[in-house]
């Protein structure tokens, strides 16, 4: 696998585990630069590029301790990882705010059938009430 490929799926391990994009992608590339500063000491120092890549691998650590370490610090979640709370009732309000424009955004395009909708609602409104001011007549007499 190509530091490239390495690097990009540990981004996206470490945005699977809750860490912020911009934080998962910024550790991605330090650690990939950091990896390729490792190699490139090893090869100074007379190891192959294989045997250079492997202990390069063994100084950093394996990506799971890597995703760990990062994932453990608060600071570098998501928002909504670090106030669950606050993301659960920001999501609640936005659902509630939306929920009633769903109708005429749907509707929106279609201003004969809300006309309709409007006269058919009035006027059962307007029968609703003349038989309840007729029947509250009849009662009171």
């Amino acid at each position: 696998m190509s530091n490239g490929e390495r690097s990009e799926a540990l981004r996206l391990r470490l945005i699977r585990a809750g860490v912020a994009p911009l934080f998962a992608r910024r550790a991605a590339l330090e650690l990939a630069e950091h990896r390729e500063d490792l190699e490139a000491a090893a090869r100074a120092s007379g190891l192959d590029a294989r045997e250079a890549a492997l202990w390069a691998e063994r100084a950093l650590g394996s990506e799971d301790d890597i995703v760990a370490a990062v994932a453990a610090r608060p600071e570098l979640l998501e928002w909504s990882r670090r106030w669950p709370r606050a993301a659960v009732a920001l999501r609640s309000i936005a659902a509630l705010s939306v929920l009633p424009l769903a109708p005429f955004a749907f509707c929106a395009d279609r201003g004969a059938v809300i006309a309709r909708w409007a006269v058919s609602t009035a006027l059962a409104v307007l029968l609703t009430s003349g038989l309840l001011l007729s029947l509250n007549s009849l009662i009171a007499a």
